[in-house]
């Protein structure tokens, strides 16, 4: 069966939602009021990683930047922990449409400006369908070894009883952005956009803190982790390519840089993706000029993509690539 990305999400999603076993350094960091693992970046900045997406919240002094929400079922979850780094959340920055990163839109959009690329928000409305089966599904999905499990499975289970009324509005950005380098400010925090044309979708969005040296890549960066091709979203490998590097030109070594899917990282994190990229886009190449099929394609293995997480997306990001190559005329 091949890996759409809805069974993406679904196996990213237990496997997530999962019981963790956190190692050793990280139990310094979990507390047993909180769902989330959070790990502090720098005095006013936390990342959540997993469970979907990585998010990211920086305190500005009276409120808070909240960049991508996760899934729909542990959204309050997410608002209450963020929150509770001092400040309420004033602003909401999707890094692009996919519903791991838009879900819990539902818990900020009544309140607080939720921004995204222009063309996230035609994406984030078409996608409700799915929203609402994670809405419902996201009961059974908890890991009942997690902090505030009692409080999170509640409130999960009062969203999937309403999941059939949800509209494409509870989840929709409330203010899309369609001129980038974009500059937007909490109180004193000032917080760039940028979007380098089309990559892992065709609405990336990457937001950088320069007060901090801090930046979200979105799934631009997929740390150590096959990266996920979706066609459906406008994926390219070249503008992928493009974008990260140019991401990456943001950054010095001193910088903190959250990926999309993966355990935080600096630069060098950029250019290892960027190297990924460039070594599958230069084999599979090599394999169409060769005249071989996709399907023999995608089951050959090569070095540089050994030892990397998602493994159950390596064939799809391979077929992807073939498919780009080959409109390209090899």
């Amino acid at each position: 069966m091949p890996w759409t990305r809805r069974r993406f999400l679904a196996a990213t999603a237990a496997a997530s939602l999962a019981p963790i076993a956190l190692p050793r350094q990280a139990w310094a960091r979990a507390r047993a009021d909180r769902f989330f693992t959070w790990e502090r970046l720098r005095d006013s900045a936390w990342a959540a990683t997993g469970d979907g997406g990585n998010a990211l919240v920086v305190r500005a002094g009276g409120g808070a930047l909240l960049v991508d929400t996760k899934y729909p079922g542990i959204a309050r979850a997410l608002r209450r922990e963020a929150e509770s780094h001092g400040d309420p959340v004033a602003m909401v920055v999707n890094t692009h449409h996919h519903a791991d990163h838009t879900g819990g839109n539902v818990a900020f959009t009544g309140d607080v400006p939720v921004l995204a690329h222009d063309a996230a928000g035609e994406r984030v409305a078409a996608q409700i369908d799915r929203y609402k089966q994670m809405a419902r599904s996201g009961p059974a999905q908890l890991g009942r070894d997690r902090g505030d499990i009692e409080r999170v499975a509640r409130e999960a289970a009062e969203l999937a009883e309403r999941a059939d009324s949800l509209e494409a509005e509870a989840f929709a950005p409330t203010r899309r952005i369609d001129e980038f380098p974009n500059e937007v400010r909490i109180g004193d925090l000032a917080v760039e956009l940028h979007h380098f044309g089309p990559g892992h979708t065709d609405n990336d969005v990457v937001v950088r803190v320069p007060s901090l040296d801090l930046l979200h890549a979105g799934d631009l960066l997929f740390n150590n982790l096959h990266p996920f091709f979706d066609p459906t979203g406008g994926v390219t490998c070249r503008g992928w390519i493009e974008s990260v590097k140019r991401t990456a030109a943001l950054c010095d070594e001193r910088t903190m840089v959250v990926p999309g899917h993966g355990a935080l990282t600096d630069a060098g994190g950029l250019r290892r993706q960027a190297e990924y990229l460039e070594r599958l886009w230069d084999e599979v190449s090599k394999a169409v000029r060769e005249g071989r099929e996709r399907a023999e394609v995608e089951a050959m293995r090569w070095e540089f993509m050994e030892g990397y997480g998602y493994e159950q997306v390596r064939a799809r990001a391979i077929g992807a690539v073939y498919e780009e190559v080959r409109a390209a005329g090899g």
